[in-house]
């Protein structure tokens, strides 16, 4: 799947950011290791992807340096590197979606799709739309209300409810997909505090998107788990990826 220059754009923003300045090979690594599909010594990556990849890479931070990263960094030469450092217009322009590029940078799922979320948001800056993001901490059952608390919290509390809402619709009673442990009658009133939904995929909906239908999508996407099995889920996706 190729990566188009201009998706680019924001994850290098975010690693220069969160690196404080940052030199070719820091920003390469850390995208490489988001976004590449595997290292050359790894024989079951595709040739054709890495080259895909590295191509707008090197592009993007060559001697000829592409107008449109120009704008947002200011180039330091220290000995024979060069630094890159954000200046105010790109401070301005990562503020607007740090969020989205924290939770990119997170995320345990395919390359296929943290590129096409990446295209998502880097879309988003031609657009009047917002982009919700809801993560698996934010859809985890607080005991805290959630009054007060940041919009994400809120928006995953609200889709945790109503995806628990239409699994007990159709199954009457909730399981680990797992191991097959049943809530409530394990931890009667309590059980269904201790449900945790896993992301098969990453779950984000535009805000002219209705709920209700989004809830549907969103419920295909995730399944219910204990504790263990859940922490186990992503132990064997952390494997596979190394």
């Amino acid at each position: 799947m190729e990566m188009r220059e201009k998706d680019l754009i924001l994850p290098v923003l975010y690693v220069i950011n969160e690196l404080g300045s940052a030199v070719e090979k820091e920003i390469c690594g850390a995208l490489s290791y988001v976004f590449g599909p595997g290292e050359a010594k790894d024989i079951n990556a595709d040739k054709t992807d890495r080259l895909n990849f590295q191509i707008p890479l090197k592009k993007l931070l060559s001697d000829g340096f592409v107008e449109m990263l120009q704008c947002y960094v200011d180039c330091h030469v220290v000995g024979r590197k060069k630094k890159y450092v954000l200046n105010g217009t790109g401070c301005a322009m990562l503020g607007k979606y740090v969020d989205e590029m924290a939770y990119l940078f997170r995320l345990e799922c395919s390359r296929e799709n943290r590129i096409h979320l990446t295209e998502i948001i880097a879309g988003l800056k031609s657009k009047k739309r917002k982009l919700y993001i809801y993560d698996e901490e934010s859809m985890r059952y607080s005991v805290e209300p959630s009054i007060g608390k940041n919009l994400v919290r809120q928006r995953g509390q609200r889709l945790r409810t109503e995806i628990i809402r239409r699994i007990r619709e159709r199954e009457d009673r909730i399981t680990c997909s797992v191991c097959g442990l049943d809530f409530e009658m394990q931890y009667g009133e309590l059980g269904e505090c201790l449900i945790e939904l896993h992301q098969t995929e990453p779950l984000y909906q535009f805000s002219d998107e209705p709920f209700g239908e989004y809830a549907e999508l969103a419920l295909r996407k995730v399944r219910p788990v204990c504790a263990n099995c859940h922490r186990l889920l992503h132990f064997n996706e952390i494997r596979e990826n190394d």
